[in-house]
């Protein structure tokens, strides 16, 4: 909770940065170049660097891993049939263009949140049976003694705070890149949408 509310906070402030309604600014490397007078032009390209290499090596990396490890495990699988047809999947996306991919997750995003939202509810009442002695399972653990000090060690906080950041990618600022191309929005209404 600490995690996401800090993350907020930071999430709106780089989106507000970065929306300029007269000119935009190219995300958080224009901002880093307009205020940064006298050396903007040496930290704007090595943040854009930075960027790529942490959407490159970070979440695009743990992502696909995550997928191929899923679809190993359920279906069977081999890793680089998945790799492969990760990468024949999203090569058509990635070339058209920014407009492209901002086209794309207009449908994919809401597509693929109701039918995690849909896999949820499966397997929900697939296991009705068993929610009564779920629900109290999880009643009686969250309020024991094993969870307050589980929950209050450093390595709880430290995973908690790292999870929280990651999830919606708060100070990296690749997606305020692509909130600084949405036109007809006031720079508050922008950062709002930046926290959403």
């Amino acid at each position: 909770f600490l995690s996401s509310f800090f993350s907020m906070v930071i999430k709106y402030a780089e989106t507000l940065l970065t929306f300029d309604e007269a000119s935009p600014r190219g995300g958080m490397s224009g901002v880093i170049f307009s205020v940064f007078r006298h050396f903007g032009w040496l930290f704007a390209p090595l943040y854009a660097l930075f960027t790529v290499a942490l959407a490159l090596f970070m979440g695009s990396a743990i992502q696909a891993e995550a997928v191929i490890d899923v679809a190993h495990q359920t279906v069977g699988l081999d890793p680089f049939i998945t790799a492969f047809v990760l990468i024949i999947s999203f090569v058509p996306c990635i070339i058209g263009g920014a407009k492209r991919i901002e086209n794309l997750t207009e449908i994919i995003i809401p597509l693929t949140t109701i039918i995690y939202i849909l896999m949820c509810f499966c397997v929900i009442f697939m296991n009705i049976h068993k929610f009564p002695e779920v629900f109290f399972e999880i009643i009686t653990d969250a309020f024991s003694g094993r969870a307050i000090v589980g929950g209050a060690s450093v390595i709880a906080i430290k995973e908690g705070f790292a999870r929280g950041i990651l999830s919606n990618e708060a100070g990296v600022g690749t997606s305020a890149l692509a909130h600084s191309r949405a036109e007809g929005r006031a720079p508050r209404t922008a950062g709002l949408f930046g926290i959403c």
